[in-house]
């Protein structure tokens, strides 16, 4: 293989992007004022806490 071929990127965990969208998303909460908190693992429904 030519060291100048296109390799494909590693594929990306589903859970991976999921978590980094919770993540995303309290990040975006915070920057509005709200404390958000994401969950523990495995909590069924709920994935961010906003008191």
């Amino acid at each position: 293989m030519p060291p100048f071929a296109h390799k494909q990127p590693p594929k990306i965990q589903p859970a991976t992007i999921g978590n980094a969208g919770v993540y995303y998303v309290c990040f975006e909460l915070s920057l509005r004022g709200l404390i958000a908190m994401p969950t523990v693992r495995n909590t069924a429904g709920i994935d961010v806490l906003v008191p």
